[in-house]
């Protein structure tokens, strides 16, 4: 019996939001573990679902007690409840088992779920259904795809999750429509060889598996843009060179140290490894074209310095590390427009910093900052968040900002919010709750003429 049931998140994300920048990697957590607010969830039992909610209460009561709870255990363990969620958006477009066996027009159906199936074999059936875009048999023990899948001419999409499998077989099957496979959550340890017969894959999700190696002959989808790769114990790498793939996923592997080079992956856009237990980084993370390194959640000390010579960069993510300085060839990130430091152990900024004529965003909360220099008045910031911190005055810098759309000072040390804000021309976002701020007429007025501009104060 399929189980499924409905519930908004609309509370957790006002919760996410509420709660700034810091919380951002929690709103996306959310996400993963909920598609869609009134979508379908389908559990392998009843006892499941309970389950399941439970955990999402217990991230909501984090997120009430601490805005920087690390939900990511409960994530997991949520994940391995759920079987499938589909967005409210696709629920009345998906058919399922009981459909296709009613139904005298299979032709009509484009998107299938067959979910805990019993029996290995992919029902027959499903080769009728010749205008089919989407086929999903995730929570199956169904280990070969049948030659006759290739008669799918239309087919796009294919995901086999959940099912606990340790190889799949794909016996002839060549489909020139299909662009997205999604292995994800099963054991796997090797990548299934036969999906090179599917040379026009643009996706591979492989997350939650148990592999080990990048295969060589992932070389050979001309078209694979984008591999997520998490959830895995990756320490090889078999691909010298890549001249397709534009994002790869390597987050919870791991990973102490990075054991092999990307430099062959000349395209790469973004990388994500976050989530490991890096120390210190090498090797190339990519070719020229890198514009997004994500390291959240590592163990550095330091910015390692094969990341600096990347001048095109755009988005550096190296919060929650163990950083305690940023070096001045910070200024050779000269297209850096995003850089988040937060939950480190910065105390000072230097001057090159202020070299970076592109950043507009930029994220130090939770260090030990307790001055914030003049000469970030040069930086064209439009987000600064500096919540939890040393601050025990605002600079009159920020005051003479026309750039600077939100400002997050929360939980700092001010005693006093001087009339000079209501200066800043373009504020709409203001975060100062969390500060020893007496409750002055003066305080007050200062709030409501900003809220009645329509700033999103928080006090």
């Amino acid at each position: 019996m399929i189980h499924r049931v409905t519930h908004p998140l609309d509370k957790l994300r006002s919760i996410c939001a509420r709660a700034g920048a810091s919380c951002v990697f929690m709103l996306i957590l959310l996400e993963l573990i909920s598609v869609s607010a009134s979508g379908q969830r389908v559990f392998r039992t009843s006892d499941d679902s309970i389950r399941y909610e439970i955990i999402r209460k217990q991230v909501l009561d984090n997120l009430h007690m601490d805005i920087k709870s690390d939900n990511d255990e409960l994530h997991r363990k949520g994940e391995k409840l759920l079987i499938k969620s589909i967005p409210s958006y696709l629920r009345n477009l998906y058919s399922f088992y009981p459909d296709l066996i009613r139904t005298n027009r299979p032709d009509t159906i484009k998107r299938l779920g067959l979910y805990l199936l019993d029996g290995k074999h992919l029902p027959e059936k499903v080769a009728a259904c010749v205008n089919l875009t989407h086929l999903d048999i995730s929570g199956c023990q169904i280990q070969t795809l049948p030659a006759w899948l290739s008669d799918l001419k239309h087919l796009e999409s294919l995901t086999v999750t959940k099912s606990g499998l340790r190889r799949l077989k794909l016996k002839s099957v060549h489909i020139r429509s299909l662009n997205h496979v999604d292995l994800s959550y099963n054991e796997l340890r090797r990548i299934p060889k036969g999906l090179v017969a599917f040379d026009s894959l643009e996706e591979m999700n492989l997350t939650g598996n148990r592999l080990k190696t990048l295969p060589k002959f992932l070389n050979r989808f001309p078209k694979l843009a984008l591999l997520n790769l998490g959830f895995n114990h990756i320490r090889h790498n078999r691909m010298k060179s890549n001249n397709n793939l534009k994002s790869v996923n390597l987050a919870h592997n791991g990973l102490k140290e990075m054991s092999f080079s990307l430099a062959g992956f000349t395209k790469l856009i973004s990388i994500n490894l976050s989530y490991n237990s890096l120390t210190r980084i090498t090797k190339d993370l990519g070719g020229k074209n890198l514009l997004a390194v994500n390291l959240y959640n590592n163990r550095l000390d330091h910015i390692p310095g094969i990341i600096l010579q990347h001048s095109a960069m755009m988005n550096l993510d190296l919060s929650h590390n163990e950083i305690t300085h940023v070096p001045a060839s910070i200024n050779k990130m000269s297209g850096l427009n995003v850089l988040s430091l937060w939950d480190n152990q910065v105390a000072q900024l230097p001057l090159e910093l202020t070299r970076l004529p592109n950043l507009s965003t930029l994220y130090l909360q939770d260090n030990q900052l307790a001055v914030l220099t003049d000469s970030l008045s040069r930086l064209p910031l439009q987000k600064l968040d500096v919540g939890f911190n040393r601050l025990t005055t605002i600079p009159d810098w920020i005051f003479r900002s026309t750039r600077i759309e939100e400002l997050y000072v929360n939980n700092n040390d001010l005693t006093e919010i001087r009339e000079d804000v209501l200066s800043i021309a373009n504020l709409k976002v203001f975060y100062l709750f969390g500060n020893p701020l007496p409750d002055s007429p003066e305080l007050r007025r200062i709030v409501k003429v900003l809220r009645d501009r329509g700033v999103d104060i928080r006090q």
